[in-house]
């Protein structure tokens, strides 16, 4: 199968569990292997999650869209619960009074 990088920019990607993860936004090449080394998948136009996935990470490619490894989202997902320091507690609403 043969595809054209601006049909490959535009794939939709999704894990092999089936979570949408956005849409290929940019590709990596290796210039002296004539190889792509990663993309980079974006989440949607307005947000500013990016995911560099590996292509050893890719599962499959056809012409409606890209399957990645669901690890790809759980090495995110730990990245920012560390960032955040999730504390495992809920949000509690509070209200002032007059």
């Amino acid at each position: 199968m043969r595809i054209t990088y601006s049909q490959l920019k535009k794939l939709p990607v999704e894990t092999r569990s089936g979570e949408v993860l956005g849409h290929v936004g940019d590709i990596v090449f290796d210039i002296d292997g004539q190889q792509v080394l990663q993309y980079e998948v974006k989440s949607s136009m307005l947000s500013t999650k990016k995911y560099m996935v590996g292509r050893e990470q890719v599962v499959s490619i056809t012409e409606k869209k890209m399957i990645v490894e669901d690890a790809v989202v759980g090495q995110k997902e730990e990245r920012l619960k560390i960032a955040k320091g999730d504390m495992g507690t809920e949000a509690v609403a509070m209200r002032e009074e007059a």
